[in-house]
């Protein structure tokens, strides 16, 4: 049928060409003289018969290339010939070309992919932050259930509950890490509770926030410490003020905290004065705080620097900051500084709820 086609085309061109001869020459019959019409017929009859002709080679051999190449492929490249000079409008076009020069910043964690998997990590933004780790898979368990069991469990004296863990969450305040999803998993318990077993998969832990070290900057070494350098004064505060060099201090010495519920966000001022004693060398010096829930899990972290000084003898340096985190659960909480393998000094703030039921 395609090859038909193809035949019907070329014989209607040579149809054409001879109705075009035919016709011009009636023409030539009523216009011009007998000698003039016999060199123009002449003429006309080379010409078109070399026009035709190349025609008609040119779509013969234009047929056979179609017939090696299969008649299916025209459609495609008249679409790829169409691509190249129009233009879509199509917005999903545009957006398929503009890929390629398209950053895509993956700020979430990566989910679990097969059966039993692990929560994926938390996403973390910033220099030297760093991102949660995915939590550990579930135990597969095959095994057949005694006839005896599946009559408890029909019965009620078995119980089977669907756990769905807490998803994770992105600190809230500055420094304050993300927070670890929950598990996910099925509890089996026994009618009276005093038996429980689950089965299930952990879920991800969350981005660590991160901090900037300033250009030169160095933690404190064995010489430092050797040469005197120590936290002299380390307290919380409810408010401050800072006068000609003093600060004066209002609500300070806070250790404990009575909340009305948990979790609850704590805010206060932290204090440190630090003796430099004799530092060997004029690099500015990084610090670190940390806070640590009852478990002794970090869950905010932030930087102090101490600045340069060419001349520094034995100055006592102030630093003051603000500091905030959530209170997630009663008991006594920890904030450290530290610097390198130091701990500078430590400091315990009890959180305390009336009622709390964990």
């Amino acid at each position: 049928m395609k090859n038909n086609k193809t035949l019907i085309f070329i014989c209607f061109v040579w149809l054409f060409g001879e109705v075009a001869k035919w016709a011009l020459g009636q023409w030539l019959t009523v216009n011009v003289t007998d000698g003039e019409i016999t060199r123009i017929k002449v003429v006309l009859n080379v010409v078109l018969s070399y026009v035709a002709g190349s025609f008609g080679l040119g779509v013969i051999a234009g047929a056979v290339l179609i017939s090696i190449m299969n008649w299916s492929v025209l459609p495609n490249v008249m679409k790829k010939i169409k691509s190249i000079f129009v233009t879509s409008n199509d917005s999903e076009a545009r957006s398929t070309e503009s890929l390629g020069e398209t950053t895509i910043y993956n700020l979430g964690g990566v989910g679990a992919t097969g059966s039993g998997g692990g929560g994926g990590g938390g996403g973390a933004i910033g220099e030297n932050s760093v991102g949660g780790s995915a939590g550990d898979g579930g135990d597969q368990y095959i095994t057949v259930i005694p006839a005896e069991l599946m009559s408890a469990l029909h019965s009620g004296d078995l119980k089977m509950d669907v756990e769905v863990g807490e998803g994770g969450r992105p600190g809230k305040f500055p420094g304050e890490h993300g927070r670890d999803g929950g598990p996910s998993g099925i509890r089996f318990t026994s009618a009276d509770g005093a038996t429980s077993k689950f089965f299930g998969a952990a879920g991800g832990s969350g981005g660590k926030a991160g901090f900037i070290r300033p250009p030169g900057a160095i933690d404190l070494s064995e010489d430092d410490i050797d040469s005197g350098f120590r936290s002299t004064t380390f307290m919380l505060a409810d408010a401050l003020h800072i006068k000609n060099g003093l600060m004066y201090v209002m609500g300070g010495s806070i250790n404990s905290y009575t909340v009305p519920s948990l979790p609850f966000d704590i805010s206060a001022f932290m204090i440190n004065v630090f003796s430099a004693g004799q530092l060997p060398d004029s690099s500015p010096r990084l610090l670190f705080y940390a806070i640590d829930d009852p478990s002794g899990v970090e869950v905010s972290f932030g930087s102090i620097v101490i600045p340069a000084s060419e001349s520094r003898g034995a100055l006592s340096l102030c630093d003051w900051r603000n500091i905030e985190f959530i209170a997630s659960v009663p008991g006594v909480w920890i904030i450290r500084v530290l610097s390198g393998s130091y701990e500078l000094s430590r400091l315990p703030i009890e959180i305390k709820c009336e009622g709390y039921a964990a």
